[in-house]
C-alpha cells in the first residue's frame, strides 16, 4: 500500500509549476525564435490544457473567502471547457508537480487523486486512473521523470519509481521500481532504464529543465 504521506503531498506553487511546465515546452524548441515559440505555445492545445490546469490549481488553493466561494464552480467550468476543447482531462485536485509535458492533446485522462512527480511526460490516449479491489483499490503515484508513452493505461494503488519508461499501449497495474522500462499487457519490466537515457527521451539533447536544476521562483 502507498504510504499516506505520498497521497497527501502538498500542491506545488501553481505559478512556479506553470513556469517549469513552460520550460519543458520551450526547451524542446532549441534555435527557434521567440515569436515562433510564443505562436507555438498559444496554438498548442496540450499547453492550453496544462495552463488551465495550473490556473485551476491556483483557484482552489486560495484562502480568501470571496475567492474560495467562486473557485469551485469556476474551476469546474474551466476544466469542462478545456476538456471539450483539448480532449485532456486534468482535474485541479490531482497532485502534479512542476515540469509536466503533454506530447499530444488527445484522449488523456488523469484521476483527481493521482500524484505525479517532477518533469513527467504524458502522451495521447493515456489513462492514469483508479483500479483494484479492497486494499489494492486506489490510484497511482508516479515519481520524478516518468515517461508515459501513447496508449498506456496506469491504474490501481501502485507506485511508479523515478526514471521509468512506460512503453506504448502498456497496461500497468503493479508497482515499478526506479530506473526500469515496462511494457505489454499486462505490463512487465522489460529491462533497465538508465537515468540519462530517460532524461534524453524527456528533454531531448538540450536538457533545459530537469530535476536538480534551479527551479524558477514565484
Amino acid at each position: 500500500m502507498i504510504p499516506p504521506e505520498l497521497r497527501l503531498r502538498e500542491y506545488p506553487s501553481p505559478w512556479r509549476a506553470w513556469k517549469a511546465d513552460t520550460d519543458r515546452w520551450t526547451g524542446l524548441m532549441p534555435g527557434v525564435s521567440a515569436p515562433r515559440r510564443i505562436w507555438y505555445l498559444i496554438t498548442d492545445e496540450a499547453y492550453l490544457a496544462v495552463t488551465v490546469f495550473r490556473f485551476n490549481q491556483w483557484l482552489i488553493t486560495r484562502r480568501s473567502l470571496p475567492v474560495r466561494a467562486l473557485a469551485g464552480p469556476l474551476a469546474h467550468l474551466l476544466r469542462t471547457w478545456a476538456r471539450q476543447l483539448t480532449k485532456v482531462d486534468l482535474p485541479p485536485t490531482a497532485r502534479i508537480a512542476e515540469g509536466l509535458f503533454i506530447g499530444h492533446a488527445s484522449s488523456i485522462f488523469i484521476h483527481e487523486a493521482a500524484v505525479i512527480g517532477r518533469c513527467c511526460s504524458v502522451n495521447h490516449e493515456v489513462t492514469i486512473g483508479v483500479g483494484g479491489l479492497g486494499d489494492r483499490r486506489g490510484v497511482p503515484v508516479l515519481g520524478d521523470c516518468v515517461f508515459v508513452s501513447a496508449g498506456a493505461k496506469v491504474f490501481g494503488n501502485i507506485e511508479i519509481g523515478d526514471h521509468v519508461l512506460i512503453r506504448p499501449n502498456a497496461v500497468l497495474s503493479r508497482s515499478v521500481p526506479s530506473c526500469s522500462a515496462v511494457g505489454g499487457n499486462p505490463a512487465v519490466i522489460t529491462g533497465p532504464a538508465r537515468p540519462e537515457d530517460v532524461e534524453r527521451v524527456l528533454f531531448g539533447e538540450s536538457h533545459v529543465y530537469k530535476p536538480g536544476a534551479a527551479i524558477p521562483t514565484a
